[in-house]
């Protein structure tokens, strides 16, 4: 049997529609807003609201499985092929970096801040920007690391529950 990726659109039986949605909707809010930006689609509200709307935008021809499939697999690329198409010597913002890797901006651009107090390169700073642009831009393959560990730390699960935790340890 083909995998789920070499399927035409019109080759995905009933199921394998519903379970692209399922994983897609299976993913961090943040993400799903991202994917419908990508196909410009609008988007806002709980989870079901955006099942909704995904269902809809397939219904109409807004959006296809094939777009649902591509924006899966750049978020579990494959070794073989690379995920983002950006060069490794290319310098990018920190803006820049998290759209394409879907982690948080604050989040990387404090990380990037720390990796600049404590190293000499990777980082340049943007003598000539203007006003809102970012401060300083970041060699990819020299901060790849801390964007993968970013990425690794936003997918472990949820800490225990600490009412749950408490009640364990009065029933010992």
């Amino acid at each position: 049997m083909p995998s789920i990726e070499s399927l035409q659109p019109s080759e995905y039986t009933a199921d394998e529609r519903r379970v692209l949605i399922d994983f897609l909707i299976a993913l961090r809010k943040t993400h799903i807003l991202g994917f419908l930006k990508r196909v410009d689609v609008p988007g806002s509200g709980t989870k079901a609201d955006l099942r909704e709307g995904i269902q809809l935008a397939v219904d109409e021809g807004r959006i296809t499985y094939e777009e649902i499939v591509e924006f899966l697999d750049s978020l579990a690329p494959s070794p073989a092929s690379p995920a983002t198409g950006l060069d490794p010597e290319g310098w990018y913002t920190p803006t820049r970096l998290a759209e394409i890797y879907y982690v948080g901006k604050e989040a990387l651009r404090k990380r990037l801040n720390r990796y600049r107090e404590h190293n000499d390169i990777g980082w340049k700073e943007n003598e000539d920007r203007r006003p809102r642009e970012s401060k300083y831009h970041y060699r990819l393959r020299d901060v790849r690391q801390i964007i993968d560990s970013l990425r690794a730390s936003n997918e472990r699960p949820a800490k225990q529950n600490l009412a749950r935790r408490s009640s364990v340890r009065a029933t010992r």
